[in-house]
């Protein structure tokens, strides 16, 4: 069991059901090859962007249901139904369509609980996001002495929030904590510079020495969009911030280009000539030597939108993911190849149940008395 695999997941909204269908089919191939634990237990990281973080989240946090934890099948049926996965839409007087989070808040807190933290993943974790306040971007990983005790809904609150259609995460940063109150941190989703976390998760597993054990890395995308660019003179287009051209124009070319999956493809298969620009070519020869692994697709029929949840476009949604699994279906069962047997996962378990426990650690004697400036009580402190 020296490999290391790492699942991540792209950040798009309700297009994040292409993913999920993607799981439920690697699921499948699971069950079918013999392997019948929890799919978080063949995983060794998990990294999610946007929505993308409620798949991984699912696989690896007791939800509800402690006994289905890591079922790809368990959380599949909350994308169906987006009045209990996504948040309300709302329209502000501005006329800009906004999200109210009051409801999706309150199934967080319901489905994870109120006092859950990140430490609590059952697998290595890494969530994107930003801090507006101080303008830096924010791994949330339960390694980290900070983000590790984050509770869990409001880091997925914050790693979600993309602004103007969700007001930022008020996270408290608990690692902080002071006795007149816990510092907060205001957080919005990482997508602007992670909204694929492969190039995240791949930075994280380098820090952890795994690149001596060997890496597999499986990215899931949501679709990349086809549509053709237009071509807009704002000068001759009334009412029509040049922010409102240039974002999504940005945005679109850098789904089409997918440079992420093109730099994580070079640093892992040591080729980027190897990348197409949607998925690994894998063939009958380079199958065993190529270590990552990009499943995604154009949107042929979905619409782009990240927020169109009508029955019919997640009707095209599941239609797409159909043909992406078919397109992909070599890179799935090769992944199953590579992860460990049940069996191997058993004795492996075993083996650190029977170690005998960490001695510990023995703090030096303190001296007599109190140092000087070291206060006795919190009521001296503060």
């Amino acid at each position: 069991m020296a490999s290391k695999l790492i699942l991540t997941i792209d950040g798009g909204g309700i297009r994040c059901l292409i993913p999920a269908l993607v799981l439920a089919d690697l699921q499948r191939r699971l069950r079918a090859s013999g392997r019948n634990l929890p799919m978080n237990r063949y995983i060794h990281m998990l990294a999610g962007a946007g929505v993308g973080s409620l798949l991984v989240a699912g696989l690896t946090f007791p939800g509800p249901e402690p006994a289905r934890m890591g079922d790809a099948d368990s959380f599949l049926d909350g994308f169906y139904t987006s009045a209990k996965m996504f948040p309300k839409r709302i329209m502000a007087s501005s006329g800009v369509m906004r999200l109210d989070m009051s409801l999706f808040e309150a199934n967080l807190r319901h489905h994870y609980g109120e006092r859950t933290v990140v430490a609590d993943a059952a697998n290595h974790l890494v969530l994107p996001a930003f801090d507006i306040g101080n303008r830096v971007p924010v791994m949330i990983t339960n390694t980290d002495p900070v983000t590790s005790k984050f509770y869990l809904w409001q880091a997925l609150r914050g790693v979600i929030a993309v602004v103007p259609y969700m007001s930022p995460a008020l996270v408290e940063n608990r690692a902080a904590a002071r006795p007149r109150g816990t510092p907060l941190i205001p957080l919005v989703s990482g997508g602007r510079y992670a909204e694929d976390p492969a190039l995240a998760a791949y930075v994280e597993a380098k820090k952890l020495g795994w690149q001596d054990q060997g890496m597999t890395l499986l990215s899931l995308g949501t679709g990349t969009d086809i549509t053709p660019l237009p071509y807009i003179n704002p000068l001759s287009t009334t009412g029509l911030d040049m922010t409102d051209v240039t974002e999504p124009m940005l945005r679109s070319a850098d789904e089409l280009h997918c440079p992420i999956a093109t730099h994580v493809n070079t640093l892992m298969n040591g080729d980027g000539r190897a990348f197409n620009g949607v998925s690994t070519r894998m063939t009958v020869e380079n199958r065993r030597r190529l270590s990552y692994f990009r499943i995604n697709g154009p949107l042929t029929q979905a619409s782009q939108s990240k927020i169109e949840f009508s029955a019919e476009n997640i009707d095209m949604l599941k239609a797409e993911a159909a043909l992406i699994i078919s397109q992909h279906a070599a890179i799935l069962d090769e992944v199953v190849s590579r992860m460990p047997t049940d069996l191997e996962i058993l004795t492996d378990a075993a083996r650190l149940d029977s170690l005998p426990p960490p001695e510990p650690t023995r703090r030096p004697a303190e001296p007599a008395g109190r140092p000087p400036g070291v206060p006795a009580t919190i009521a001296e402190f503060i």
